[in-house]
């Protein structure tokens, strides 16, 4: 046995914030998936199949058991399909519900939240909520109607606290709901707490009058809520998307304090050029855990990207991404476009699991794009250290989403990896909102990293179509004893580096339903 003294520089990874967690979209990149069509090049549909479209609206996915729900305004209906993992383009949705209770209705926002769907019942001026949701059949009885006190109620508009007129979008977080009324020109929030069919709103945005201010909203579409409890709003007549603080607690007439799409709160006009900080008809809009604001122009033919959006502070400022378009300066129809999978005709709402999904109305279809995701986790702060022949990580989440476990793994080749580490969630169910700490050691050989400095950051390719960047720390470690075998597997890793042979190293996160995500991988060579 050989003893020799090395000074040891171990290079680990931790998550970077916000922006640089993503990969980079593509400007014009194409669909994987279509739902209402067999393949991208059609658009004429026949209402009553069950695989067909006729103007679809409102979208969702039960984020547990996979099934898409898609508004068919055309047929009103709601139409449910199987799990998307084993959904082939053009297979047939596994129900339509036609009628509730035998009433018919006019289905526009839709939502799945604790496998209730709710439903945005425009025509009918009312909001339905149907337990049950991933295995109801037609006809299925609801068990909470607000806009009026019961099913076969009359179907008027209102303006008091308790009525709606035409309602479009919902959002449902933390037992608070939030409705847009397309028509009635604001905003609604509801308590879910021991709510009754019926009920009044304890508070709204908007004034019910069409107009253009901070205060004051145009034809509200398609709302959402983020992590940081802010309310985003599709202002479509106005040409604009508007930001308000303190979704669950603002007081009715609260002003926006951000708006993308114009350069103040008093423009609503739509801009004689297209561009990356103008919009053209905003009707979808929704967001994902790391901040990035999607909106969706139903005039514009196109999708565009706002990275870190709750960071924003400059009005008007520009996207980052387009979709349904090659550019920022294009705004042609999917027909047009010419690339079928990459266009749009008149996109409706949209919709973020680990996929965005893009609901395109004239085209009579469903899309789903997939695009480099980082871990459903966000970490904020990340520490490493030195503890005797040990080295102690130490990480904080402020948010996990659906997350089992975190694994550490090493690789000679950067095909073949070996696990070194598990890490279990603390969040209770995979699911947190709150922050949470980890402590991990692990014996220096463990890395084998002995002596040697940085090559680069290779990007290897993911068994999925996500990635992560990731930073790399780097800890210079005293001198420290270790013994050379050629039996002994971690020193042979120690003399593949001295012959220089690469080591790479990357941090892998489990999904509870069993979705790995890799991050880049670490290449380390003499």
């Amino acid at each position: 046995m050989q003893t020799f003294t090395k000074s040891y520089i171990i290079l680990l990874a931790f998550f970077l914030l916000s922006n640089a967690a993503y990969s980079q979209w593509v400007n014009g990149q194409a669909a994987d998936m279509v739902f209402g069509h067999a393949d991208f090049n059609t658009s004429t549909t026949t209402p009553s199949g069950l695989n067909t479209m006729n103007n679809v609206i409102g979208l969702a996915v039960d984020k547990n058991t996979k099934k898409v729900f898609v508004s068919d305004r055309g047929g009103n209906r709601v139409l449910r399909f199987a799990n998307y993992e084993t959904y082939t383009n053009g297979d047939a949705a596994e129900m339509a519900l036609t009628n509730i209770s035998g009433f018919t209705f006019g289905p526009i926002g839709i939502f799945i939240e604790n496998n209730n769907l709710w439903i945005a019942d425009g025509p009918n001026h009312r909001v339905l909520r149907i337990p049950n949701a991933n295995t109801m059949v037609n006809g299925a009885s609801n068990d909470l109607v607000l806009g009026q006190s019961f099913l076969a109620n009359n179907n008027t508009s209102g303006t008091a606290s308790d009525k709606f007129n035409n309602p479009h979008g919902i959002f449902v977080k933390d037992n608070t709901l939030w409705v847009s009324h397309s028509a009635g020109h604001k905003i609604s929030r509801f308590s879910l707490q021991n709510i009754s069919s019926g009920a009044s709103a304890i508070a709204y945005l908007g004034s019910g009058t069409a107009g253009v201010s901070a205060s004051i909203l145009n034809n509200p579409t398609q709302i959402y809520v983020d992590e940081n409890d802010n309310l985003w709003v599709s202002d479509r007549m106005n040409n604009r998307v508007l930001k308000f603080e303190n979704a669950k607690s603002f007081s009715s007439g609260s002003s926006a304090v951000f708006v993308l799409g114009q350069q103040d709160f008093n423009t609503g006009s739509r801009a004689a050029v297209t561009s990356n900080t103008s919009f053209n008809s905003p009707l979808g809009i929704a967001g994902d855990a790391e901040g990035n604001l999607y909106v969706g122009e139903n005039s514009g033919h196109r999708i565009l990207i706002f990275k870190n959006a709750e960071n924003l502070t400059i009005n008007g400022a520009p996207a980052d991404f387009v979709l349904g378009q090659p550019d920022f300066t294009s705004s042609n129809s999917w027909n047009i476009f010419g690339v079928h999978g990459a266009g749009f005709s008149n996109p409706s709402h949209l919709f973020i699991d680990k996929h965005l999904w893009v609901s395109d109305g004239s085209g009579n279809r469903v899309l789903r794009f997939s695009a480099p995701y980082p871990l459903p986790v966000k970490l904020t702060a990340f520490t490493a250290k030195t503890v005797g022949g040990t080295v102690q990580l130490n990480w904080e989440t402020t948010s996990e989403t659906n997350n089992s476990h975190f694994v550490i793994q090493k690789s000679v080749n950067g095909s073949t990896w070996t696990d070194v580490a598990k890490v279990a969630s603390k969040a209770e169910k995979g699911n947190s909102s709150v922050p949470l700490n980890y402590t991990l050691s692990l014996p220096l050989g463990e890395l084998a990293l002995a002596g040697f400095g940085l090559l680069g950051l290779l990007l290897l390719p993911a068994t999925r179509n996500r990635y992560l960047r990731f930073a790399v720390v780097l800890l210079v470690i005293g001198s420290v004893s270790a013994c050379a075998k050629t039996d002994d597997t971690t020193n042979q890793l120690g003399e593949d580096l001295k012959s220089g042979q690469a080591v790479y190293v990357r941090i892998s996160q489990v999904d509870l339903d069993g979705t790995t995500t890799y991050s880049d991988a670490i290449a380390v060579k003499k």
